[in-house]
């Protein structure tokens, strides 16, 4: 007994080449995804926080208008300390001085151009910008 193939239009011949075309480009772009796409984008994360120090730095100025500062800190839920020879503001009086930032002796990643610093005190991460 020979087996014989059903007769199917060219309508739904058609309807099945682009449906299986559909599901292989689906994967296709799914698996190009997955392996050029960093699980851990930590490469970003150096030049992202630089530009945002530097945009701080420019929308405040020096010395700070300590009261844009203030609308700045509570925008974007984030605290701020500025030292400097004519005086010191803080967002909050918690944030510990630069000194005692910088003797901690828990461990501190320096970026390369050595414009700032991220400093580990007492368990908290912080940005020291020079």
């Amino acid at each position: 007994m020979k087996f014989k193939t059903p007769n199917l239009s060219i309508f739904i011949k058609l309807i099945l080449v682009v449906f299986i075309f559909g599901i292989l480009l689906n994967i296709c772009v799914l698996f190009v995804f997955q392996a050029t796409s960093d699980k851990k984008p930590r490469k970003f994360l150096k030049d992202f926080s630089r530009r945002m120090e530097r945009h701080l730095v420019y929308e405040i100025g020096i010395p700070p208008d300590t009261v844009k500062a203030k609308q700045i800190c509570e925008d974007l839920d984030i605290e701020m300390r500025y030292e400097g020879t004519p005086y010191n503001w803080s967002s909050n009086g918690e944030i510990p001085d630069l000194r005692s930032i910088l003797n901690d002796p828990g461990d501190r990643v320096r970026f390369e151009e050595n414009e700032s610093i991220i400093a580990h005190h007492e368990g908290e991460p912080y940005s020291v910008i020079r």
